[in-house]
Order: C-alpha cells, then structure tokens, then sequence
C-alpha cells in the first residue's frame, strides 16, 4: 500500500483514510508492515533514546538561528505596518462617504 505512511502520520482526508482502513483489514501484508512501521514510530519516540545536545551545539544553533529570527520579526512588523495603513485610509474612505452621504 503506497499511502502507508501517509495513514500512518493522520495526513489522509477522511475517504482515503477509511479506504486504507478498509485495506487493512483484508490485505495481511500490509497488516503486517502497519504493525511493523507503528512499533517502530513508537519505540522511536520513547525518551530513551533521547540525547541532549551538548552546551555548545545548542549555542552555535541558536547563534545561527539568530539571523533568521531577526529578519522573520522584521518581515511581521512591515506586514503590520501595511494592515494599519490601510485601516486608517479604509476608515478615513468610509467616514468621507458616510458624511458626504
């Protein structure tokens, strides 16, 4: 079954998920590699494997990060800018149409 692992990660709408369900019921195979792909989702998420990075990774990624959160805070803030500009001349459009009405 070529959408396995879309069904896996719930990325599936709800008429291709039913139909995967429904294969799954009736094809062995793919039964067993669903099972196969689960236990292996699961067990790679237990906080056993888990390993914390060390002190100065974490430091040279958030150095390198930095650049881009500066830029994508900027980026928000024009985008603000914008909305406000025009909700002013919105508001000053519609108070000249209501007092010229």
């Amino acid at each position: 079954m070529q959408i396995l692992s879309s069904y896996l990660d719930h990325e599936l709408d709800l008429v291709r998920s039913l139909e995967a369900e429904r294969h799954l019921k009736n094809c062995e195979i793919c039964t067993q590699n669903y099972k196969a792909q689960l236990t292996l989702r699961n067990l790679m998420a237990e906080s056993s494997l888990y390993l914390r990075a060390p002190v100065a990774l974490q430091d040279r990624v958030r150095t390198n990060l930095s650049p881009m959160d500066v830029k994508r805070r900027k980026s928000f803030t024009i985008q603000w800018q914008w909305l406000a500009t025009a909700a002013s001349f919105a508001f000053v459009f519609l108070l000249g149409w209501i007092m010229g009405y």
